[in-house]
């Protein structure tokens, strides 16, 4: 698929990969739509700079852990935009839940924000999208969804059932759309993180380095360009899964 032209939605968009991977498709000249909670003066900020390049750009606030919310910003950008050609589900949350100590509520946050909003988003975009006859929906997920860690039950749970929300959008939506997966490993460090702690990272991975948010770029956007994967998985984490 020809990316110029075409319309991104990216959810989580204002800051990290959200933000790299709207570049990236600006460069290829589509346009860019950037979905944000609460980051607004950096999705504006990101706004700008999409539109220097000559790109349409605009910015849509939602709160992911609400149906309703999602759904509203999913109405709004169909009647401002009509169509939407590329959905990134971006979107994330990440912490410890140590196996004793998690509540419901951060069940309830994992699940909302990494399994239902994709799915009511994907409900309420779907019929124009397919309109299209050339649709693609990109899931961020993670390889923890495979391999679970400890302390972290909540999360890797919501990105397991991510991974199987693929494969069913994979078989809902074919053949007009085209919805596959990624699973990033070490990219970005989280804030605060010193540099023994980034080597040790490092040390997980098979090339023993950190990936770049271009890395992950690239393949966002092949899977975008691409025209016959549907229903996969892609790992981009330096071979830290096997390792």
């Amino acid at each position: 698929m020809e990316l110029k032209d075409k319309i991104v939605l990216i959810t989580g968009a204002a800051r990290r990969l959200g933000r790299e991977m709207a570049h990236g498709f600006a460069d290829q000249g589509a346009h860019v739509l950037v979905h944000y909670r609460s980051s607004v003066d950096d999705a504006e900020s990101l706004v700008s700079e999409l539109q220097q390049k000559k790109v349409r750009s605009q910015a849509y606030q939602a709160d992911l852990s609400s149906v309703a919310s999602v759904q509203a910003m999913a109405i709004k950008i169909m009647e401002e935009h009509q169509q939407v050609n590329v959905l990134v589900n971006n979107a994330s949350s990440f912490y410890a839940t140590p196996f004793k100590t998690t509540t419901e509520a951060q069940w309830d946050e994992f699940l909302a924000i990494h399994v239902k909003a994709p799915f009511f988003l994907v409900q309420q975009l779907a019929t124009a999208m397919k309109r299209t006859r050339e649709a693609r929906i990109i899931n961020m997920a993670d390889w923890t969804g495979e391999q679970p860690r400890k302390n972290y039950a909540a999360y890797c749970t919501s990105k397991a059932a991510l991974l199987s929300l693929t494969q069913v959008m994979a078989k809902e939506l074919a053949p007009e759309i085209l919805v596959n997966a990624v699973c990033p490993g070490p990219i970005l460090p989280p804030l605060g993180m010193d540099e023994d702690e980034k080597a040790e990272v490092a040390a997980t991975t098979l090339i023993k380095r950190w990936g770049s948010p271009a890395d992950i770029v690239k393949q966002v956007l092949f899977l975008a360009e691409q025209d016959y994967a549907t229903g996969q998985v892609y790992y981009v984490d330096g071979g830290q899964s096997l390792a």
